[in-house]
């Protein structure tokens, strides 16, 4: 209960810190949210995580919002790593989406600071939660490997459609995205049976040839 209060206590102290930095940088006279052609614009976010960790979140944030001409500037991995990267856009990645948006995978924005066009956001990502898929029913075509939190799950079954031709490839992760293992299969499977690795919070399934061997898509029951 006390540990909770304290959450409490803190979020509330940084959401009325942050929304003070945005209030700021949108009463600048040089705060442009619409361009007349595609413009460079610098984004660095600081963290209290580890790098693989932020640059998944901050991938799936830009993309999110509509972001994806970007490319990476610099990025440090420690157990507070940072991470930049250039978007070239004619709008702006607006300080309030971006706030917003990481919000909804746990993590908080603790300050915002503007200089010309460039932005560096320091973020508290102690309850950050990736976006994954959904467990559900129905085959779906998949566009890249899926994605998929496991951390409460002790083993799963997946099937394929019949006339598809899929050749297992599983990644095992931690909570922060570290790799524990990988189990790659290069016969032809229908179905299989995975045993969830202890620690394990993510799983990255795909096929170890192309996902065009898996054109109709993957179906995950929880066993």
């Amino acid at each position: 209960m006390v540990k909770k209060a304290f959450w409490i206590v803190f979020l509330s102290i940084f959401l009325i810190a942050n929304e003070s930095d945005i209030k700021e940088i949108e009463k600048s006279e040089d705060f442009i949210t619409v361009f007349d052609k595609k413009t460079p614009i610098v984004l660095k976010f600081n963290s209290n995580s580890t790098g693989t960790l932020l640059i998944k979140t901050i991938s799936n944030l830009l993309e999110k919002l509509g972001f994806n001409d970007f490319y990476d500037l610099n990025f440090k991995n420690s157990s507070n790593s940072s991470y930049s990267v250039i978007v070239y856009s004619t709008k702006l990645p607006h300080p309030r989406d971006i706030k917003r948006n990481l919000q909804k995978d746990g993590v908080i924005v603790t300050g915002v600071k503007k200089t010309n066009q460039a932005y560096e956001y320091s973020i508290d990502m102690t309850n950050a939660s990736i976006e994954t898929e959904i467990f559900d029913s129905s085959y779906k075509k998949p566009i890249k490997p899926y994605f998929i939190n496991v951390s409460n799950i002790k083993s799963i079954e997946i099937l394929a459609q019949n006339d598809d031709i899929w050749h297992p490839s599983i990644q095992f992760f931690d909570r922060n995205l570290n790799l524990i293992d990988e189990k790659i299969i290069k016969t032809r499977h229908v179905s299989l049976n995975l045993d969830i690795l202890e620690n394990t919070h993510y799983i990255l399934v795909g096929d170890d040839i192309s996902m065009e061997k898996i054109s109709k898509g993957l179906k995950f029951n929880i066993k």
